[in-house]
């Protein structure tokens, strides 16, 4: 039995529209423009990714394993960032551009693992292991109603599950 915990810390740098419903005018002035004030720096996130790993011989010929694990991981850079004139501009035209979020949550996996291994003979190994993954935080994409245009930026929370069976076999020279 193999335990392992790994820490992580994200820290974007990134910034974020204090009021995404109103990106270029937060305090209904009146004014459409992006100032400085208008953006907030994006949350950072620890998150703790615990997993067990296993490996039990059966016989001299077979061995089974398992695993189960939590994991994180932080959104792709081309995701979390922009320049803040070109968004500026983009939004104020009316533009139908996907914008990068700094507040994107790291995306999120739970992964259950069994199999076998199996000497067939001295030459020839087989392993069969059958998977299944729960995922969430995915990225997508929603559309934001906005004064004074509405814009799309990426966001966290799609879910995917990922599940099946996958067979390898080795041979090496007797």
């Amino acid at each position: 039995i193999v335990p392992s915990l790994r820490v992580d810390h994200s820290d974007y740098a990134a910034h974020v529209f204090i009021n995404p419903s109103r990106p270029l005018d937060p305090f209904g002035t009146g004014v459409a423009d992006l100032k400085e004030d208008y953006l907030t720096s994006a949350k950072t996130y620890w998150r703790f990714s615990p997993s067990v790993a296993l490996a039990i011989p059966v016989c001299r010929l077979v061995q089974v394993h398992g695993h189960v694990g939590f994991k994180y991981q932080p959104p792709p850079y081309e995701y979390l960032y922009n320049g803040w004139d070109f968004v500026a501009s983009r939004i104020g035209a009316g533009s139908y551009w996907i914008f990068g979020n700094g507040a994107l949550e790291p995306e999120k996996a739970i992964e259950y693992e069994l199999g076998a291994d199996v000497a067939v003979a001295q030459w020839l190994r087989a392993r069969v292991t059958g998977y299944y993954r729960k995922l969430s935080n995915q990225i997508g994409n929603v559309h934001l109603s906005a004064s004074p245009f509405s814009y799309d930026i990426f966001a966290s929370g799609a879910r995917a599950l990922d599940r099946g069976i996958a067979a390898q076999v080795e041979s090496s020279p007797a």
